[in-house]
């Protein structure tokens, strides 16, 4: 059949949405891809791949594997195009703040977690909700803020977590397919001990996208501290693997899995990649592993840094690790670490939760603009395009895996909830053709535009992939990718 813009498609036919589909052969494999795209707009608005009767093939397993590191390093909350579009917002007022807009200041505010930072936020939060109380982004924003309270120890009281599962709860009953919200929701069953509830809900939310490697990290590791170590930190592991740009945190999973095998060196290594500044876990995993391992000098050290965040440490230390470890069996091991470390932890120590993260100073709680955000759809969000990649040789599956590749990062684009992606067959008309892509994100009224470019050697295959802001020119990532092609 033919492949045409969707909008003159949905005249034609009277339809405001279109679903199209398309069939491919690799070896003995099927893949059938499908969207639906808004005629009007131009958007996907949803696009799933099934595979049937698939022996494993090199085509196939090249092109999930390119796509799906591509998708999440570009598309994940750490990743580029977010912090592109962040910046794009400027100094909005919080009245004129989408949800999607909003995901964006609470990524920022992740990005620095200090007492001053979580403040600042939680009132904005609480006003925006008050004046739209219909978003399901803004509910799972404030039930993320709600449970950090009590994560972190920040102010709050008793009914932290009471409401963070009303908000958490009222985000995904606005919207059941966010993402977003379900993994608030789980955060919230994890704090609250409820680890029946926690595990379907963790379920849900990675199977709406396992793409998005923060949401995986997150939950990895939250199954970490439930005592699920080999499969938690396989999760984890696996975003890491995704996503060369992950969060530093992201290490904790390996971290208390070496830990809870006595494999404290291993530990400490991994301690030494998190990174989290102003926080207290990584002096605390210093402190318990060196005394482990008998390292005085370098145990000492480590309890000072604890004691400089919170002079009261000692008193607080068993309410702190419970908080995350009730349930991971590792409680005792660390306390017995810190004790050997030579801070004096009583029995039964208190359980109040003050503030844990020292005097560390927030910044600024706006996001500041740093380029012109030119002119986007009238709609909220960003647009993104993906034109078609380019293969220039005649082998019959190196041009299906480039056209693969294409409908695969427009698909795993789409699963995530702040992005607006240009459907593939209204972007079909840059197949074979010279793009200015600058040109092209005007006339797709993109302002985000990816390309990329297949080149064969011998046995070897490689895919250069470049995102760029289509309205300043500028080059905002660009990856290249090896392997190895038996015709």
């Amino acid at each position: 059949g033919e492949t045409g813009d969707e909008h003159a498609l949905g005249a034609k036919l009277g339809a405001r949405y279109v679903l199209e589909g398309s069939i491919r052969k690799g070896g003995s494999g099927i893949r059938v891809s499908a969207q639906l795209v808004d005629t009007q707009t131009g958007a996907q608005l949803w696009a799933e791949t099934y595979n049937r009767d698939l022996q494993a093939t090199s085509i196939f397993a090249a092109q999930d594997d390119v796509a799906a590191r591509i998708v999440a390093t570009v598309a994940d909350s750490y990743g580029v195009l977010v912090h592109s579009m962040r910046a794009a917002t400027g100094r909005k007022d919080d009245a004129d703040l989408t949800p999607v807009e909003w995901q964006f200041q609470y990524f920022a505010y992740r990005e620095q977690i200090t007492p001053s930072a979580h403040e600042i936020l939680k009132s904005r939060l609480k006003r925006a909700a008050e004046r739209d109380d219909r978003q399901s982004d803004l509910w799972a924003c404030l039930a993320q803020i709600y449970v950090d309270e009590y994560a972190f120890g920040f102010q709050g009281d008793a009914t932290s977590l009471d409401r963070a599962l009303a908000a958490a709860r009222r985000a995904v009953e606005l919207d059941r397919a966010n993402q977003f919200a379900l993994v608030a929701l789980a955060q919230v069953h994890f704090f609250r001990q409820d680890v029946a509830a926690f595990r379907p809900a963790v379920e849900r939310a990675m199977a709406l996208n396992p793409l998005n490697t923060d949401a995986l990290g997150i939950l990895g590791l939250q199954i970490v501290h439930t005592g699920e170590f080999e499969r938690g930190t396989a999760i984890v592991r696996r975003a890491m693997e995704l996503n060369a740009n992950h969060a530093g945190w992201m290490h904790f999973a390996p971290l208390w899995d070496h830990f809870h095998k006595g494999e404290y060196e291993q530990a400490l290594e991994c301690a030494n990649r998190v990174d989290v500044p102003g926080l207290f876990w990584p002096f605390l995993v210093m402190a318990s592993a060196c005394g482990h391992l008998g390292r005085r000098a370098e145990a000492a050290a480590a309890v000072r840094d604890l004691l400089a965040l919170d002079p009261e440490f000692a008193a607080h230390a068993r309410s702190y690790v419970g908080t995350w470890h009730f349930a991971s069996g590792l409680m005792d091991l660390i306390l017995e670490g810190l004790r050997k470390a030579g801070l004096s932890i009583p029995e039964n120590g208190s359980s109040d939760s003050p503030r844990r993260n020292g005097t560390v100073t927030a910044k600024v709680d706006r996001v500041e603009s740093c380029t012109d955000s030119g002119k986007v759809q009238a709609e909220e969000g960003f647009w993104v395009a993906v034109l078609p990649f380019e293969y220039s040789g005649n082998n019959a599956d190196l041009t299906a895996l480039a056209e693969g590749l294409t409908e695969e990062i427009v698909t795993g684009l789409s699963r995530f909830s702040y992005l607006k992606v240009i459907s593939r067959s209204s972007t079909s008309r840059y197949a074979h053709e010279s793009v200015d892509v600058r040109s092209a994100g005007k006339e797709l009224g993109a302002r985000y535009v990816m390309e990329g470019s297949l080149r064969q050697a011998g046995t070897k295959l490689r895919l250069a992939v470049q995102l760029v802001d289509a309205v300043s020119g500028a080059h905002l990532w660009a990856e290249n990718y090896e392997r190895i092609f038996s015709p």
